[in-house]
């Protein structure tokens, strides 16, 4: 919303995987906890039946379920069978599935490659108002490294960044020469534009805030950042950053 706050305009019924929520491994039948992103979209010419009106692919497993040894693959949003009208609640193997009217009308929204998909076993809603001291000190947070990124102080910019960092396999060593802007670059740059910030537990404190870049944006293309921060003692602190 234009406001920042966020609104229920829809209540749907989903079945879940046959083994409740908590993936942890291949096979274990069970759906993820966490904010996953949209890969794409198949439509229902090319899938089976058992698909329905179609389906979107989530990033299952994504950094934060690598960096905790989770694997799996295959968790989608998709439809049901043309004879069943919904699934039962625990069905899957480990989908989130939706009756086919409602899928139509997901799949009908756009903009689904920025749309965030959290899978919780409950949200707890806020009443809006003014921001609270815990909420301004986060998104000062998150602009304090904003703007270090462009700053010529190597130390205040890694003082972000977890020991956890990691990034295909590698930790914040190998990556931190790819995580400045180049010094030449540093002056004229414009600070990232934050799209969404969601917070959620999953044994720890986490967040994952989606920017856009203006500096590598174009009429013809925009170009995004994800960043995964968990709390570390008093700090939230980066262990992931890489493109949408």
């Amino acid at each position: 919303q234009d406001d920042g706050q966020l609104r229920v305009i829809r209540n749907l019924y989903a079945g879940i995987g046959r083994s409740g929520f908590g993936k942890r491994s291949e096979g274990d039948l069970r759906t993820p906890i966490g904010v996953y992103r949209i890969g794409g979209w198949l439509s229902d010419e090319q899938l089976p039946p058992l698909y329905g009106a179609g389906a979107l692919p989530l990033n299952y497993p994504n950094s934060w379920d690598r960096a905790l040894g989770r694997t799996g693959s295959g968790i989608w949003l998709h439809g049901t069978p043309s004879a069943q009208y919904s699934r039962a609640p625990e069905a899957t193997d480990g989908c989130v599935v939706l009756s086919n009217p409602e899928m139509a009308r997901l799949l009908g929204l756009g903009a689904l490659r920025l749309t965030p998909v959290l899978i919780a076993r409950e949200l707890q809603w806020l009443p809006a108002g003014p921001s609270s001291v815990e909420r301004d000190a986060l998104l000062a947070r998150l602009q304090s490294w904003n703007q270090a990124r462009l700053q010529d102080n190597e130390a205040l910019l890694r003082s972000h960044y977890s020991d956890r960092f990691e990034r295909d396999s590698m930790g914040l060593d190998a990556w931190w020469g790819k995580l400045q802007p180049p010094a030449r670059s540093r002056q004229s740059a414009k600070p990232l534009e934050m799209l969404s910030a969601l917070r959620w537990q999953d044994g720890e404190e986490l967040m994952v805030v989606t920017w856009q870049d203006p500096n590598r944006s174009s009429r013809q293309r925009n170009e995004y950042l994800r960043t995964y921060w968990v709390r570390d003692g008093a700090e939230w602190k980066i262990v992931f950053e890489g493109p949408v």
